[in-house]
């Protein structure tokens, strides 16, 4: 790089001829990591579908989500219908009836939607699963087909996934593990040029012929503050000396002419000045009533004349400040080479910190906090959460069963009853005299069982109301250790990986 840089300072090195791969200034347009989305894979251990519409997280804000399916299928790949009397894994009760068993499944990505439009010229979507490396890449993760162009992208992704022998490690990792999904974008690069082309860079004649000019530029502010000073004495000086307007104003008028400043007014001022000339029978009062008069005049003509060249001289000192930048900016190569320029631009500064007061530093920006223990209790409590909710929806499905069934109980006692009705009103149209109750203990049965199916029914209805809401407390709870999860972990990585280019997994 020094020695490019050197040519370049030199005139003999054309920077568009030189190939991006041995461009040291070049910097390639790389994917960063737009988020990540987490996906619990506890139902993999009792060989349950998992779909669903997951959040994309990148630290603590939503990027948008994406539709991920995990569900159990044949070892060639095809779906499993679920009117099969006989499917794989029909006889799975338990998670530990996967220990040993071969286990196929079908991972889809259907789509993304929401992200951010800075990253639509290229999006795709990495993930990765336990004991389950993709042999093709070295970091064993697999990933989808690049979308470009777009911000909503439809992968319609399928990856079949094979455990020959499941172990319990796996099933451990299934009941109380997840995956992760990362989404990955590219940022369209409008530049195409390399940093070296992004800011024009000086040669040394210019960088000389810049400290040549500011030399020139602090010199004159020297001097033309110095002449300021000159004339701020002398105003007042004549003000505490009512000394006569004339030779005031002509005073002033020869420092402003030493700036280079146009006195032309200032003269006039003193000539009108001298013309007033009071006659014998002016009294004393009167004639110190008409000098004060003439002086205030040449004074505010005078100061009009300073401030302006004083916002001159701020206006110069400002460029010379951005000069200063550039200049700084323009240093390359080693310590030794720049060695004469860094002084030079020392110089400078410490001339032009005599003529104002230096900016205060501004504050380090505190460090990001975070601890591994944190993250690790809220996960374990994370975790603890969803394990409940996955008991409390397996309830709920128990609940619904029963209930099914007892409504179909319930409509074959009612038709039962519809049927009796019948049977016992033709009877009793027949007999002349009927016993009280006689012919009637089958209706009579039967609605008492019709009235206790009901009363079941009510029953389950009332403890699936309870389950409901325990389930609702549950999904608040987990939503909250969620967001406190997430957080967590962006501190604890942020703090870890400060100045890291690109972001890796949350």
């Amino acid at each position: 790089m020094r020695e490019q840089y050197e040519k370049y300072l030199e005139g003999t090195l054309d920077i568009a001829a030189i190939p991006q791969d041995e461009d040291p200034f070049w910097d390639p347009n790389e994917p960063m990591n737009i988020g990540y989305s987490t996906v619990f894979l506890k139902p993999l251990a009792y060989c349950m579908p998992i779909k669903d519409d997951y959040a994309i997280y990148y630290e603590t804000q939503q990027e948008g989500i994406m539709h991920v399916e995990i569900e159990p299928c044949k070892p060639d790949g095809s779906p499993i219908n679920e009117d099969e009397d006989d499917g794989p894994y029909d006889d799975i009760e338990s998670a530990a009836d996967l220990k040993g068993r071969r286990l196929d499944i079908l991972v889809t990505i259907s789509y993304a939607r929401g992200l951010n439009k800075k990253y639509s010229s290229e999006v795709f979507i990495e993930f990765d699963l336990p004991q389950a490396p993709n042999q093709q890449r070295d970091d064993g993760r697999y990933q989808t087909t690049a979308m470009q162009g777009t911000t909503n992208p439809t992968f319609s992704y399928k990856q079949h996934v094979t455990w020959h022998d499941v172990d319990e490690q796996l099933i451990f990792h299934f009941e109380n593990g997840n995956a992760y999904f990362y989404v990955w974008g590219l940022q369209e690069d409008k530049s195409g040029q390399s940093t070296v082309h992004k800011r024009k860079m000086l040669t040394m004649a210019e960088v000389e012929e810049l400290q040549h000019e500011l030399k020139k530029v602090n010199d004159a502010r020297t001097k033309e503050l110095e002449i300021v000073q000159k004339i701020q004495d002398t105003t007042v000086k004549a003000a505490r000396g009512n000394e006569a307007a004339e030779g005031y104003v002509l005073e002033i008028a020869n420092l402003l002419a030493e700036m280079g400043l146009d006195v032309e007014g200032l003269i006039e001022a003193a000539n009108s000045a001298s013309k007033q000339m009071l006659p014998p029978t002016v009294t004393a009062t009167e004639s110190s009533a008409v000098s004060s008069s003439a002086d205030s005049a040449a004074i505010s003509a005078a100061k009009d004349a300073a401030e302006k060249k004083a916002a001159d001289l701020q206006k110069e000192l400002d460029q010379s400040k951005a000069k200063i930048t550039e200049l700084e900016s323009a240093k390359g190569g080693g310590e030794a080479d720049t060695k004469p320029l860094t002084d030079e631009i020392a110089t400078l500064k410490d001339k032009i910190k005599t003529l104002e007061s230096a900016a205060p530093a501004a504050a380090p920006a505190p460090a990001a906090s975070g601890g591994g223990e944190d993250v690790a209790k809220t996960k374990q409590e994370l975790e603890s959460v969803q394990a409940e909710l996955a008991k409390k929806t397996e309830r709920e499905k128990e609940l619904e069963q029963q209930k099914s069934d007892l409504e179909k109980k319930l409509e074959e006692e009612k038709k039962k009853a519809s049927d009796t009705e019948g049977d016992l009103k033709a009877k009793l149209a027949a007999a002349e005299k009927a016993t009280p109750g006689g012919g009637g203990g089958g209706g009579s049965d039967n609605k008492e069982q019709i009235e206790k199916l009901e009363k079941q029914i009510e029953k389950l209805d009332k403890e699936k109301e309870d389950l409901r809401k325990e389930k609702d407390e549950y999904k608040e709870k987990y939503l909250k250790l969620q967001g406190q999860f997430d957080l967590q972990k962006a501190q604890l990585e942020t703090s870890n990986k400060q100045g890291s280019k690109g972001c890796v997994v949350q």
